[in-house]
């Protein structure tokens, strides 16, 4: 009901009536709780009987297809009916298209999403982790990393899998920035960017990495190349011991508290995970230095010592 009354919002369509298709698609009657996929008879139709409780592409199919219908009713239904009539008929043609076509369809396209995921995840494996972790501060430079939210969301609530495998990926990218920045705050002379790498390189510990990455690293450009080599090593350790998390959302070390319920194995490996990102980084961006404001490199580590 939420992702519907968001999803509406995003759509400029009134939040309660995508809220309303949430409901719908979470009402009791076409979840199906045993393990072989069965069928309502819904207004003399068969309605799959799948659970779309936590499932995220059929709420967004139906609301995106609901925002269509309410536009195009609103250009040919008079003023005088509008505020009944479209609100209506929007709900009642869309709930039936969304449990009829939308729903298993969102469905069928979330389990091949999810398995093709895992398949890369398994068949790829290490390589797809150091990949992964290396490129992810670049994804979060353009904003498209929140368009994998509900990929993670769709491994969640897919039984076969039933974790998060990619969110411990994009932590070591997002702890490697802070190491990065770390790096920097070691080298530079310069005060204010002093101040600015340690805060910000603390706080990506927490999961908040923007202040560190726009601030600092890729101001500089050197440090966010070390940050991804930090995160391609973290990301490729964490694939390579199979370390998962029971949620999305939380980087760094609030992560924690979604990979220790998985067991002292998987916390282990993820904190070992989260060490070699920082390190890792942190000597990179060590190794290649800093640029000063004239563009010459700055203080190495031979120089300081």
């Amino acid at each position: 009901m939420l992702i519907g009354f968001s999803a509406a919002r995003v759509f400029g369509d009134p939040p309660y009536m995508g809220a309303v298709i949430g409901a719908l698609l979470s009402f009791p009657f076409p979840a199906n709780p045993g393990p072989v996929p069965g069928f309502t008879d819904f207004f003399g139709s068969q309605a799959a009987s799948a659970g779309y409780h936590g499932a995220l592409l059929p709420i967004l199919l139906s609301v995106g297809m609901m925002s269509l219908m309410e536009k195009g009713l609103r250009r040919i239904i008079p003023p005088a009916l509008d505020l009944l009539a479209v609100p209506f008929v929007t709900l009642v043609c869309t709930g039936l298209v969304s449990l009829l076509l939308l729903g298993p369809l969102g469905n069928y396209a979330g389990d091949l999403i999810s398995g093709a995921l895992m398949m890369l995840y398994t068949k790829a494996g290490v390589t797809a982790g150091f990949v992964s972790g290396g490129l992810y501060a670049l994804i979060v430079t353009t904003g498209l990393h929140h368009g994998f939210y509900w990929m993670e969301a769709g491994l969640l609530s897919d039984p076969k899998v039933g974790v998060n495998v990619l969110l411990p990926i994009w932590s070591m990218a997002n702890v490697s920035q802070g190491g990065a920045g770390l790096a920097v705050y070691w080298m530079t002379r310069n005060p204010s960017m002093k101040r600015i790498a340690v805060s910000s390189a603390l706080s990506s510990f927490l999961g908040i990495i923007e202040p560190v990455l726009f601030g600092v690293n890729l101001k500089l450009i050197r440090p966010f190349i070390g940050a991804a080599v930090g995160g391609a090593f973290g990301g490729a350790y964490v694939v390579w011991n199979h370390v998962a998390a029971n949620s999305y959302g939380l980087t760094g070390i609030p992560m924690i508290a979604i990979a220790a319920p998985l067991g002292m194995p998987n916390l282990l490996h993820y904190l070992i995970g989260f060490a070699i990102s920082v390190i890792t980084a942190f000597a990179a961006t060590w190794i290649i230095g800093i640029p000063t404001e004239t563009g010459e490199k700055d203080v190495s580590s031979m120089d300081r010592f």
